[in-house]
């Protein structure tokens, strides 16, 4: 994995809002093919560390290097409910609208990315879990290779939740680079390459994830170990 050339890598980044601390000298990289998984509290600093990753806001000190293009999929859905799944696509990637070729370069990422999805579909009629994976679809249709996926499991099913993480693996194996933001560390410990934690903004851990446990975890992002159950904070 080292030996793979990082798409993405944050390099000593603080940040603070007004007189708070919000980030103090992160360094992180991530590989094509890794899936590397990013831990902490509510409140570590995951979520201003991504957006500084977009380039949605700037870094007060340090740098971001992206070798590739990088897409965010939040938890909360941005899809439009009254579009069709390949009306949302072309919005994501910017093709016209409407028409035979929009629903042809829809189909033609659903089919490269193997989702169970019918372009001319409603948005408003899919399952969640689909609504899901068109985030997913919005996101490879702006031909990112970085895919920063924020609690993606968060609504699922147990069975909707495997599913998911099989396409993150088969994404991560055509090359593309997954930072994935999770509280539940079964998943993290599945399916991670590399892990790294914040606390309070800072990095308590960083590094492959075999070898770790979900108590190793649990003591780096809260300084102890969590009772022996599945763990969402």
């Amino acid at each position: 994995m080292s030996a793979r050339p990082p798409l993405l890598t944050l390099s000593h980044i603080s940040h603070h809002f007004g007189a708070a601390p919000v980030l103090d000298d992160v360094s992180l990289a991530v590989r094509a093919g890794e899936v590397h998984a990013l831990l902490g509290e509510n409140g570590a600093g995951k979520t201003t560390l991504m957006r500084i990753a977009t380039g949605a806001i700037a870094a007060r000190d340090g740098s971001v290097a992206r070798e590739a293009p990088v897409a965010m999929v939040h938890q909360h859905f941005t899809s439009i409910p009254a579009f069709t799944v390949a009306e949302n696509l072309a919005l994501a990637a910017g093709w016209p609208h409407g028409g035979p070729r929009g629903r042809d370069r829809a189909a033609e990422l659903i089919a490269r990315i193997g989702l169970p999805l019918d372009p001319t579909a409603r948005v408003d009629g899919l399952s969640v879990q689909l609504r899901q994976r068109l985030e997913i679809a919005q996101a490879l249709a702006t031909s990112a290779r970085v895919l920063l996926l924020d609690e993606p499991t968060a609504v699922l099913a147990p069975r909707e939740v495997a599913e998911l993480l099989s396409l993150v693996r088969r994404l991560a194996a055509e090359g593309a680079a997954i930072v994935l933001i999770s509280h539940k560390l079964a998943e993290v410990l599945e399916v991670a390459d590399t892990v790294t934690v914040l606390r309070a903004g800072r990095v308590t851990l960083h590094g492959p994830m075999a070898g770790q446990t979900a108590a190793s975890l649990s003591e780096a992002m809260i300084g102890g170990a969590m009772p022996p159950r599945e763990v969402t904070l």
